[in-house]
C-alpha cells in the first residue's frame, strides 16, 4: 500500500516535467531570457542544496490525490494539476511586485533580478500557459469535462483577483474586520486549493454534491494554509521560510495576528496606527 511519500514520488515529477514541456513548447522557439525567467523562478537547473527553491507542489499534489481518491487514474488531471500550478506561480510573480518582495524561496525575485516591466510580462505569460495546459484535457477527459474544469479555473481566477483587490485595498483602510479578513483569504488562497480538490472529483465524473465536498476539504485546507503562512510571517523563521518575516510588518499588511492584536490590546493599536514601523 503506497503512502504519501510514494504519491509524492510518483507525481509530483510528472507534474515537473509537464511544466518543463509546456514552456519548452511554446517558448522554445523565442531568442531572449523569456524562458529562462520562468525557469529561474520554478528553480530548475540550480546546483545548490537550495530545495526549497521549486516550492512544495501542493496544488497539483492535492489535484492529483483527490483524482485517484474519487476512483479515477490521476493522469487523466495531469494537465489540470498542471495548470493550477502555473495560475499559483504567476500570481507568486506578480504578488512580489506588488509587495517589493525581494525574496522567494530563498533567491531574488523575478522583479528584482530582471525589472518590474519584465516580471509582468513573465507572469502574464505563465498566466497564459496555464489555459494551454488545460486543453491537454482534450485527450484524457471528455469534451464536456475539459470545459467544465477550464470554466471552474476561470471562475477560480476571478475568486483570486478579487481576494488580491482586497487584500492592496486593506493596506490602506484604518480598519478591518474579521470578516473582511476572511473573505480576502477565501479569494486569495483557499479559492485555488478547492478548484485542486474539486478537479478530481470532477475529471472522476462525480455527482455535483460530491464535486462541492471536494472543493470544501481544498477551501478548508486553503484557509488553515493562510493563517499558518501569516503565522510564519510574523514569527517564521526567514531562512526557513524562504523570505523575509518583517515585510509585511513596514508595509502595514493586516494579517490575522494584527487583526488579533487590535482587537485585544489597545497598546498596540494605538503604535499601529500612529505611523510606519
Amino acid at each position: 500500500m503506497m503512502n504519501l511519500k510514494d504519491y509524492q514520488n510518483l507525481f509530483l515529477p510528472a507534474v515537473e516535467k509537464e511544466m518543463q514541456k509546456i514552456i519548452k513548447v511554446n517558448l522554445g522557439k523565442f531568442n531572449g531570457l523569456l524562458q529562462e525567467m520562468l525557469t529561474y523562478h520554478f528553480g530548475w537547473g540550480i546546483r545548490s542544496k537550495n530545495k526549497k527553491a521549486k516550492g512544495k507542489r501542493i496544488r497539483p499534489l492535492l489535484a492529483l490525490l483527490c483524482t485517484e481518491g474519487a476512483g479515477e487514474s490521476w493522469e487523466k488531471a495531469l494537465p489540470s494539476a498542471t495548470a493550477v500550478e502555473l495560475i499559483h506561480n504567476f500570481s507568486l510573480i506578480h504578488d512580489d511586485i506588488k509587495d517589493k518582495g525581494n525574496i522567494r524561496r530563498g533567491r531574488e525575485t523575478i522583479w528584482k533580478r530582471w525589472g518590474t516591466a519584465q516580471a509582468i510580462n513573465a507572469g502574464d505569460t505563465m498566466y497564459l500557459l496555464a489555459y494551454k495546459t488545460m486543453l491537454g484535457l482534450r485527450s484524457t477527459c471528455t469534451k464536456e469535462v475539459t470545459i467544465k474544469a477550464t470554466s471552474l479555473l476561470c471562475d477560480t481566477f476571478l475568486h483570486l483577483t478579487y481576494g488580491q483587490y482586497l487584500d492592496i485595498s486593506f493596506e490602506s483602510q484604518r480598519t478591518i474586520t474579521l470578516d473582511d479578513y476572511w473573505q480576502m483569504v477565501e479569494g486569495k488562497t483557499a479559492a485555488l486549493l478547492g478548484c485542486s480538490t474539486k478537479f478530481g472529483a470532477l475529471i472522476s465524473s462525480r455527482k455535483k454534491v460530491e464535486q462541492d465536498k471536494y472543493y470544501q476539504f481544498g477551501y478548508l485546507i486553503g484557509m488553515a494554509f493562510k493563517v499558518y503562512g501569516d503565522w510564519l510571517g510574523m514569527w517564521g523563521q526567514p531562512e526557513k521560510v524562504g523570505k523575509s518575516t518583517i515585510s509585511g510588518l513596514v508595509q502595514g499588511k493586516k494579517t490575522l495576528p494584527v487583526l488579533l492584536g487590535m482587537r485585544n490590546s489597545k497598546i498596540f493599536t494605538e503604535r499601529w496606527r500612529k505611523d510606519n514601523i
